[in-house]
């Protein structure tokens, strides 16, 4: 699978701390940018390095933490759990694809 990152972005911090935009890029910078073109004020929250087959279940791990309002985008109740849960999960993937 390809090698990149798995993101948060806050898209709009005055507007909410915790509506995000989530997705798998190769450039966190680039991509970042390219979503102030849109939404000026977006901040990139957190970066995890990830394959891209992984993407699928990590926007679960969201899910659960969250409701959709648009593709990929989410309003989740508390951002620390959140983000915990994703890296237990990464954690575990990394764990078992060392251990074959």
């Amino acid at each position: 699978g390809e090698v990149g990152f798995f993101y948060a972005i806050i898209l709009v911090p005055e507007f909410s701390s915790t509506r995000i935009k989530i997705g798998f890029t190769n450039n966190v910078s680039n991509r970042l940018a390219s979503h102030q073109c849109a939404a000026p004020t977006a901040k990139l929250l957190r970066s995890w390095p990830c394959k891209r087959n992984w993407e699928a279940f990590l926007t679960d791990v969201v899910i659960m933490h969250g409701k959709c309002i648009r593709s990929e985008v989410f309003d989740v109740a508390k951002l620390d759990p959140l983000f915990r849960d994703i890296e237990k999960v990464l954690s575990v993937v990394k764990r078992t694809i060392d251990n074959k």
